[in-house]
């Protein structure tokens, strides 16, 4: 399965931004995506993440 930007949906190359949220075209594509979701879309998100790794 190719990797996708998750705010574009775009395939993504060899370059790309990737965290604990997911894979991303750039920084802005990041950022981008924070702003646009809801309150609690954004809670959620946070929860998702565990603690006690950095992975």
């Amino acid at each position: 399965m190719e990797k996708q930007c998750f705010y574009c949906k775009k395939e993504l190359d060899n370059e790309y931004l990737e965290n604990k949220v997911g894979y991303f075209c750039n920084e802005c594509h990041y950022d981008k995506y924070l702003k646009n979701l809801s309150w609690q879309e954004y809670v959620d998100l946070q929860h998702s993440f565990c603690a006690c790794s950095d992975d």
